[in-house]
């Protein structure tokens, strides 16, 4: 079987490629941006037709896993990437999409088949997640596809990097400085090792639709920071405990509870997921 990660040079692509080299079960290719230093990868605009063209008919894949991501412009990978990538698979072909907890109300616990709704233009992440909404609803369109919804991501990458946000949080406790995390921002925190493991195991079985990755429990930014900094042995007392104003947020489309309901995925799968 002939397996295409496409953005196998972030953070979780990097993972999922090497693992699936490691297992040595199939044909993989990796791709990435810019070829410098990612001699191992085939490098590819997704935004250029005609190079993904090229790639998608010259290696023929049975797989294709979306790992690109990109918060800036999400826009454009969607609207030109993703519908490059539709309109060159084959019919055999099984697109698996990697998407997120775009889920406006806020009232946490949310199952696969929950409708998502386009965030208010005032969150200041919405072009994301809009953009994220789209492409399931394209992903979707083909009922063998994928969708695989995951909470913020967390964890070391193939270099042993770890993720922006606990490199913030390890920086500042390291400086001996006080931060600040919301308490009533709760969300379904998940450690890129275990969605990396659920990917390959989604390659390998005949499951199509949407699930839900992650952990039973949820967590606040509050607490996923101290819990963070009491497992790296920093002094979690430094972090103190913030409010979100409800009015602030209802205003601002900011959601204050996008937890999943995971059981779906955690019965069907072998994939372990760690809490917190």
């Amino acid at each position: 079987m002939n397996i295409l990660i496409l953005g196998a040079s972030g953070f979780l692509g990097g993972k999922v490629y090497e693992k699936l080299i490691l297992q040595n079960n199939h044909e993989v290719l990796g791709t990435c941006f810019k070829s410098k230093n990612n001699s191992k990868f085939k490098q590819l605009n997704i935004s250029n037709e005609s190079e993904v063209r090229t790639v998608f008919n010259e290696f023929k894949p049975n797989i294709v896993v979306w790992c690109l991501l990109n918060m800036n412009n999400e826009r454009e990978l969607t609207d030109l990437g993703l519908h490059n990538a539709v309109k060159n698979i084959e019919n055999y072909t099984k697109l698996i999409y990697i998407s997120t907890d775009g889920f406006v109300e806020g009232k946490g616990n949310y199952s696969e088949d929950f409708i998502l709704e386009h965030y208010s233009l005032n969150n200041p992440i919405a072009g994301y997640v809009n953009a994220k909404i789209d492409g399931e609803n394209i992903v979707r369109k083909n009922e063998k596809n994928v969708v695989v919804r995951t909470g913020p991501l967390y964890g070391q990458d193939v270099q042993g990097n770890w993720d922006k946000r606990i490199t913030d949080l390890i920086n500042s406790l390291s400086q001996n400085q006080s931060i600040c995390r919301w308490s009533n921002i709760y969300k379904t925190f998940v450690h890129v090792e275990d969605l990396s493991d659920l990917i390959c195991e989604v390659i390998e079985e005949n499951y199509k639709g949407i699930i839900h990755a992650g952990p039973e429990t949820k967590e606040s930014y509050y607490t996923f920071n101290r819990k963070i900094a009491r497992k790296l042995k920093l002094n979690e007392a430094l972090i103190n405990e913030d409010i979100i104003d409800e009015e602030y947020a209802e205003i601002n489309g900011i959601p204050l509870d996008t937890s999943m309901n995971t059981e779906k995925c955690r019965k069907l799968f072998t994939t372990s997921f760690r809490n917190m």
